[in-house]
């Protein structure tokens, strides 16, 4: 147990360190190729009123740099992703996992997250603002830039860098219902804020479940991204 408990957590540092890695690549060469990147960074800090609560204050930085945030973010979610892929294909462990879902399954799988989806926004929009403030920054950060490029980093490749890291490496790994909520601890954890940490760790259990049930990583994959593709279209429609 042990050795699969390390085994596991060198998913978790490999998927940390490419994050990083990458952004910290990103922000330097962003910073080194616009020489207004930076100032206009910290031109929106200055502007965010300091004379207001704590939750207004969240809320306006979060607007204010989201917009040179997402520079910065996308790219690195996208070249995150691939890294991250590249190595669970190249590792070859993907061949037991091969069993492929009808469209009949997949259909079921895409209504499941759309309706997880909703039931988890009712809930958030009827929460206290003292609640949901953070829970709203970090949403307004991960959505901000261009609409293609969100859907495409956030809604897709981001879900299936999850799915292997967090459902495949980790989970997978330490095996049964130890290394199923496991996982889903540092799913949620991971999230940062108290409303994500709670749904996101319902999530990944659910998608852990499916997935030891299917014998695939595929269920979680397919409910990840309808789920994460569905926050980024409904937010773009009801800006």
């Amino acid at each position: 147990m042990a050795k699969r408990f390390i085994k596991a957590e060198m998913w978790l540092v490999l998927y940390l360190v490419v994050q990083s890695a990458i952004m910290f690549g990103v922000m330097v060469y962003r910073i080194n190729s616009d020489v207004d990147y930076m100032d206009g960074l910290v031109n929106s800090l200055v502007k965010v009123p300091t004379e207001s609560s704590f939750i207004s204050r969240s809320v306006e930085t979060a607007k204010a740099i989201s917009v040179h945030l997402s520079a910065v973010l996308i790219p690195a979610c996208i070249l995150s992703s691939a890294v991250i892929l590249a190595i669970y294909l190249i590792s070859k462990w993907h061949n037991a996992r091969g069993q492929v879902l009808s469209w009949q399954e997949t259909i079921k799988y895409v209504v499941y997250a759309l309706g997880a989806n909703l039931l988890i926004t009712f809930i958030v929009e009827i929460l206290p603002q003292t609640i949901t403030s953070n829970h709203q920054s970090t949403t307004d950060i991960a959505l901000s830039g261009s609409f293609f490029m969100v859907l495409l980093s956030t809604g897709i490749l981001v879900p299936v860098m999850e799915e292997i890291i967090f459902r495949f490496g980790m989970g997978e790994t330490i095996g049964g219902k130890v290394g199923l909520v496991y996982q889903a601890i540092i799913f949620g954890l991971l999230h940062g804020n108290i409303v994500q940490i709670i749904y996101a760790f319902g999530l990944g259990l659910w998608f852990g479940v499916e997935n030891m049930r299917k014998q695939s990583i595929l269920p979680g994959i397919i409910m990840h991204i309808t789920f994460n593709a569905s926050t980024v279209i409904a937010s773009t429609l009801y800006k």
